[in-house]
């Protein structure tokens, strides 16, 4: 399945007021998501792998890609269409044999990692922040160069 990154979701199920989780992530998915990223943190395995499952069920019904955040596990045992791995996670080159990418809180840490083995980038500004703003701006634009050098 090719991934489409235009509209992409990343889960947080601390942050919904009533709604359940499947029901806002089909609703992101209708409303034109192109790609959905399950990431809950405070979740036990066996709580997380059956939320994983709820979740695929929605995406595949839309046929949408569904990316695990830092479970492999969940991510091989679901049939996800990839896995998510932060830069405090198993190095890139083992997590690619699932798929991936890797989070860096500054575009400057990818330069002593090198890119090998990375699939995606990919940039957020999570909390929009005026002061930060013009800081965060050019953070996605050394991405950018970082990228453009390999």
């Amino acid at each position: 399945m090719k991934l489409d990154y235009s509209l992409y979701l990343v889960t947080d199920r601390m942050r919904m007021s009533t709604r359940t989780l499947g029901e806002a992530v089909e609703q992101a998915v209708i409303g034109g998501c192109t790609l959905v990223q399950l990431r809950e943190k405070e979740i036990p395995a066996l709580d997380f792998y059956m939320l994983a499952l709820e979740i695929k069920k929605i995406t595949d019904r839309y046929g949408i890609p569904l990316i695990i955040n830092d479970r492999i596990d969940i991510a091989m045992a679901t049939g996800a269409d990839g896995v998510h791995i932060g830069q405090r996670d198993i190095p890139a080159d083992i997590a690619r044999k699932v798929i991936g990418g890797i989070s860096r809180e500054n575009a400057m840490l990818f330069r002593p990692m090198g890119v090998d083995g990375l699939a995606v980038v990919s940039a957020v500004i999570a909390q929009p922040d005026i002061k930060k703003s013009a800081a965060d701006l050019k953070s996605l634009f050394l991405g950018k160069e970082v990228m453009n050098e390999h």
